[in-house]
């Protein structure tokens, strides 16, 4: 098997496109983290006003 020459000029352009490729799967990775981390936020801040709320009519004694 013999394989064919590659110039530079080629396996640049084939690297750049690896690169795009790659940068933009790690954009839409990054992307999902932080919609994943909006919701657990403002999950975690919704635990919390119940726990407050908890609290206030605990220590009221409602």
């Amino acid at each position: 098997i013999k394989a064919l020459p590659l110039d530079e000029e080629k396996l640049k352009e084939i690297a750049e496109e690896e690169r795009k490729k790659v940068f933009k799967e790690l954009e839409e990775e990054k992307r999902k983290y932080e919609e994943e981390m909006k919701k657990l936020e403002e999950k975690a801040r919704e635990n919390m006003q119940k726990a407050v709320e908890l609290i206030v009519k605990t220590v009221l004694g409602a």
